[in-house]
């Protein structure tokens, strides 16, 4: 699962202020469960060990990300926690964080993309080079090789 796969998983525990609570990491009355920030993390990534809140290797840019958010946004807190907490936060607070901590994953995940993208296209040029650098008769055959598959 990619981060900002893990980041909308969690997003869904707590999309509305009917889901969110301050305080507890976690609630349920009447069978219906309440998170708070850090809470709805540990529970969009618990099926996923890569993701897993208590070490997961996945789990530090998760909450990398939404700390970087809540430290530049709000920057008197010093934890996810006590900006969740705070009695300045409002349930819309904490989803401007967390979108832009998907925001932020999403752009990451764009530049790898771009990044292997691009790392294969010099491969290619390279070898396109090196082809052109051969005998002529060789790049014939090289060509073939390559185009055709001989």
């Amino acid at each position: 699962m990619k981060i900002s796969e893990a980041l909308k998983k969690s997003r869904g525990f707590i999309d509305t202020p009917d889901k969110w609570i301050k305080g507890h990491y976690r609630t349920t009355q009447q069978g219906k469960s309440r998170y708070c920030l850090v809470g709805a993390i540990r529970a969009g990534t618990a099926e996923d060990k890569d993701y897993d809140f208590y070490g997961g290797p996945g789990n530090a840019w998760l909450t990398a990300l939404c700390l970087q958010q809540v430290l530049t946004a709000y920057p008197t807190n010093s934890s996810i926690e006590s900006f969740n907490d705070s009695p300045q936060t409002t349930h819309a607070a904490v989803m401007r964080v967390l979108d832009k901590a998907i925001e932020m994953a999403e752009t990451e995940e764009l530049m790898e993309q771009v990044k292997a993208e691009a790392e294969a296209l010099v491969d290619d040029v390279l070898a396109w080079e090196e082809l052109n650098r051969t005998a002529p008769e060789e790049k014939i055959e090289a060509t073939l090789e390559v185009e055709v598959g001989v």
